[in-house]
């Protein structure tokens, strides 16, 4: 019975964000705490392309993804292709409101600052809350 529990999936995500280092904490980190990583990208290209061949449960999306789309454009043209999809944005601010077309941000979604990833369950608690819209 053990075994059954840690062999289960608790979601499936995508990891977008410009910072390689952190695609790969990330995706190493949440592998071991029963999230199954999908897919990592930086760019908006790479997002969309991962989604229409993953179908993940949630988009983890950093909200400043350097010159070209921001996080927030992303996750609304990620929603038109997969309507379901729960998003989670990470970024530095302190609050959503100070991103740049923070009014865009797509109804149902969840915001983590990076300072409070310093506790990587508070990230799988967003995760899950965000699987659990679809």
């Amino acid at each position: 019975m053990r075994g059954a529990i840690i062999n289960q999936r608790l979601a499936r995500i995508l990891i977008i964000d410009d910072d390689a280092l952190i695609r790969s904490s990330l995706s190493t980190a949440l592998n071991s705490l029963g999230i199954e990583v999908v897919g990592t990208g930086a760019t908006a290209r790479e997002a969309l392309n991962l989604v229409t061949e993953h179908k993940p449960d949630v988009a983890l999306l950093d909200m400043d993804l350097g010159v070209g789309p921001n996080g927030i454009d992303i996750s609304n043209a990620i929603r038109k292709q997969l309507p379901g999809i729960g998003l989670v944005f990470l970024s530095s601010f302190s609050s959503p409101k100070f991103a740049p077309n923070y009014e865009q941000m797509p109804i149902g979604s969840r915001f983590l600052t990076k300072g409070e990833m310093s506790d990587m369950q508070m990230l799988v608690n967003r995760i899950l809350q965000a699987k659990s819209i679809r």
